[in-house]
């Protein structure tokens, strides 16, 4: 396992409640990404030319598929929130 910048692409989300979504991420160059359930990640998300950053734990065991699951819940008016929320798949 090792640190660096990835280039993660939204697969796909699933509403899971009212308020918290699970987002699935991969690396569009189909690169294995290792991980151990309780790592964290931080993604890096543009925001009007701003730069978020916020840091998400990893609960799932890795995926056969390399997807990670991310559980985002959201925060009312939140600027992420709107960013995840409204991911699709294909974005990056």
């Amino acid at each position: 396992m090792s640190g660096g910048q990835f280039d993660l692409e939204v697969v796909g989300s699933t509403r899971l409640t009212p308020r918290v979504v699970e987002i699935g991420l991969r690396l569009p160059q189909d690169r294995p990404f290792a991980y151990v359930p309780g790592q964290f990640i931080t993604l890096h998300l543009p925001d009007g030319g701003e730069e978020l950053r916020r840091s998400y734990s990893i609960a799932v065991p890795p995926r056969p598929d390399g997807t990670i699951a991310l559980a985002v819940g959201e925060v009312p008016g939140g600027r992420a929130t709107r960013i995840l929320f409204g991911g699709r798949p294909g974005e990056r």
